[in-house]
């Protein structure tokens, strides 16, 4: 019954049943051997990021329902839901404005500023662009100076050098290596304290999660942030113990 309704239906119906689901749950049906489940949950995890992401631009509901493909009404809820569960999050925004307009840049938490010269130009819709990017900017530049430090907690630690690995690409939050097989267990535990870069004056620490495959993106087996040895030489071999124990 569940295979023969389609995503955005589905994300109507746990629209409005409050658009809450457990992690728990969550992985539960993502680790799914069923091909439909874990498909779904994947619908599911597009549509947070897109919710997420749209919320940091400053975007509305019209805009989000075109992106996931549900009514306008159901992608306010989700808008909506997302403001009573993190109610910070608007008066930082209009905070992060403010300060913008009165100085003409923002700051990440590292004291990195980043200007944004429009934000009081007499064209409404140039010095709103500006403002949508005000709060934007204070995140995603907060995450550029993230990696940096991580990258050079790494280039210090020569822990590259002394495992024959090779760093492939920083991506954006992210780093991906080449790592031989036999080296891989040692590398993420001493990468993985690195890696977990909590950003000065944040209360929640921030941890590093692994993924392991072979040819693509598309393959990644993700562990989390604290995989036992077996899960990880298992991943080295493609096999995800997750869905073997599912």
């Amino acid at each position: 019954a569940m295979a023969a309704r389609n995503y955005p239906d589905l994300l109507t119906e746990l629209a409005f049943e409050g658009g809450l689901m457990s992690y728990e749950a969550f992985r539960a049906l993502l680790t799914s051997k069923d091909d439909y489940l874990s498909s779904f949950a994947e619908a599911v995890r597009k549509a947070a990021k897109a919710v997420n992401f749209l919320i940091i631009y400053g975007g509305g509901p019209e805009t989000l329902a075109r992106n996931i493909g549900v009514p306008s009404a159901v992608a306010k809820s989700f808008i909506d839901a997302f403001f009573v569960r993190y109610p910070r999050v608007g008066p930082w925004q209009d905070e992060s404005i403010a300060f913008a307009r009165k100085h003409g840049y923002v700051m990440t938490a590292y004291g990195n500023r980043r200007h944004l010269h429009n934000i009081l130009d007499v064209n409404r819709s140039v010095a709103a662009r500006a403002e949508r990017q005000a709060p934007n900017a204070i995140i995603q530049g907060c995450g550029a100076d993230i990696l940096k430090v991580a990258l050079k907690r790494i280039r210090d630690s020569q822990l590259l050098e002394n495992t024959g690995s090779y760093l492939f690409a920083p991506v954006y939050d992210e780093t991906a290596f080449f790592v031989p097989k036999e080296e891989v267990v040692g590398f993420w535990k001493e990468l993985k304290p690195m890696m977990d870069v909590t950003p000065p004056g944040h209360k929640i620490p921030m941890e590093a999660e692994l993924s392991i495959g072979h040819q693509s993106w598309g393959d990644l087996i993700e562990l989390g942030a604290s995989p036992s040895d077996d899960a990880i030489v298992a991943a080295c071999d493609g096999v995800d113990l997750s869905k073997e124990a599912a």
